[in-house]
């Protein structure tokens, strides 16, 4: 499958997600979330679906919502930093909106466990990864 370098660069920046440490998410100011599982689908082609090293994904992301960005760092050291549009702080979940270089991602996170699923795609592929958030390992 051949995807988008664009779109896996993308990604790589806005990072994925660490198992939730605490069993409750409080909606915190900062969280670091990281991946279970990715999707990943380009136009007429199979999708590839497996852990985020298998896509060429990151972990982990630090997500920052009182600066409004998720960084994350790639393996490498490479250090990417993506900035969140928009923030609805529901009574359930926190959803997060973003757009970078061409490629546009949201993120739904539940307050009551931490999980999470985040979704980016430009016109012809997509991206679905699913894992959990917690605030817990930064204190």
């Amino acid at each position: 499958m051949m995807l988008n370098f664009k779109m896996l660069n993308f990604l790589a920046g806005f990072g994925v997600f660490l198992f939730a440490v605490n069993p409750v998410f409080a909606a915190p100011n900062q969280f670091i979330c990281s991946a279970a599982e990715a999707i990943a689908c380009a136009q007429d082609e199979s999708c590839i679906r497996g852990t985020a090293d298998r896509i060429n994904l990151p972990q982990l992301w630090k997500v920052n919502l009182q600066e409004k960005n998720v960084l994350s760092i790639r393996e490498g050291g490479e250090k990417r930093i993506s900035e969140i549009l928009y923030v609805i702080d529901e009574k359930e979940n926190i959803i997060l909106f973003g757009a970078d270089k061409g490629m546009s991602w949201s993120v739904v996170i539940t307050k009551a466990d931490g999980k999470m699923t985040m979704t980016s795609s430009t016109y012809n592929e997509g991206f679905i990864v699913h894992g959990s958030c917690s605030s817990e390992i930064l204190k």
